[in-house]
């Protein structure tokens, strides 16, 4: 339920100008498979790759994430933070602490990044 609304943001804004796919798969250099959470392009033609981060205080969900965040980088792949970058755009979403999720946090980086 968590990704529904972020898929709904942009599903309700009829003159949007993102295209929003749930799980598409991408293949990375090494021929290795991911599966970012969200893969969001605008008619500009770039390319987000959106990870939700939930279980980041189970010390193997953190360790995974901190290779598939590497094979990212490796790809070519930067955080929006630091401008992105033309292969693709990393933006990183986490829960709160105990695990909850702050919707009104998720809209307001929706619009900062990719609005």
């Amino acid at each position: 339920m968590k990704f529904l609304s972020i898929t709904h943001k942009f599903d309700a804004d009829e003159d949007s100008q993102f295209d929003v796919s749930y799980e598409q798969q991408l293949l990375l250099p090494g021929r290795r498979i991911r599966y970012p959470d969200f893969t969001i392009n605008d008619a500009g033609g770039t390319t987000f790759y959106w990870e939700h981060l939930g279980l980041l205080d189970d010390l193997e969900y953190s360790r995974r994430w901190e290779s598939k965040k590497a094979e990212y980088f490796d790809a070519g792949i930067r955080p929006w933070q630091g401008g992105g970058a033309e292969i693709g755009t990393l933006i990183e979403t986490r829960d709160g602490p105990g695990g909850g999720l702050d919707a009104g946090a998720i809209a307001s980086l929706i619009e900062k990044v990719l609005e």
